[in-house]
């Protein structure tokens, strides 16, 4: 995404945006955090979704209140769902205002409300395995370096990870022998 598209669409999404936290739906059915919008402006919905790589669903007619003189104009809404939304929440938070700000962290870490998701179960590569390592040698806490891990990784992933690492190797026990210390 370049800059000017990147400051193009934060502006808009301050005005026309909605940054929704995952939530528990009807019966059970999980919703992932999404990015919403809608507008009433065909070309900028397209140019929109372009830049987000989501599809602009409409026209949608909507019925003539009463107390509106003529057709309504049709809408077009963009979604942008699970972590391809987060991934651009991320992007355009620092250019947002504080109530934006405040929606887009109540929508990112909604996430680990629902780690145990498939959508959203990351497997700790190597890396994650020394970055744990390396911050809980130096004393870090749990719930810090699943912060500094970006939030994908649970607390409880991080302390099963770290008793996984810290175990002792099953050769360790069998080059022991019964009189070792």
């Amino acid at each position: 995404m370049k800059d000017q598209d990147l400051y193009w669409l934060a502006g808009w999404l301050e005005g026309e945006g909605s940054f929704v936290a995952a939530s528990t739906g009807r019966g059970g059915r999980y919703n992932p955090p999404s990015l919403d919008a809608v507008t009433t402006d065909e070309d900028t919905a397209f140019r929109v979704a372009n830049i987000l790589g989501a599809h602009a669903s409409g026209p949608i007619r909507r019925k003539k209140a009463p107390y509106v003189k003529g057709e309504p104009k049709p809408i077009w809404h963009i979604r942008l769902r699970s972590w391809r939304a987060v991934a651009v929440m991320r992007k355009i938070y620092p250019l947002m205002s504080a109530r934006r700000q405040a929606q887009i962290v109540r929508a990112i870490y909604s996430v680990g409300d629902y780690q145990g998701r498939s959508e959203f179960k990351r497997k700790l590569n190597r890396t994650h395995e020394r970055i744990i390592v390396e911050m809980r040698s130096s004393g870090a806490g749990w719930a810090e370096i699943s912060r500094a891990l970006s939030g994908w990784v649970t607390a409880p992933a991080v302390i099963k990870c770290w008793r996984r690492l810290s175990a002792p190797s099953p050769e360790a026990h069998r080059t022991r022998g019964p009189d070792a210390a």
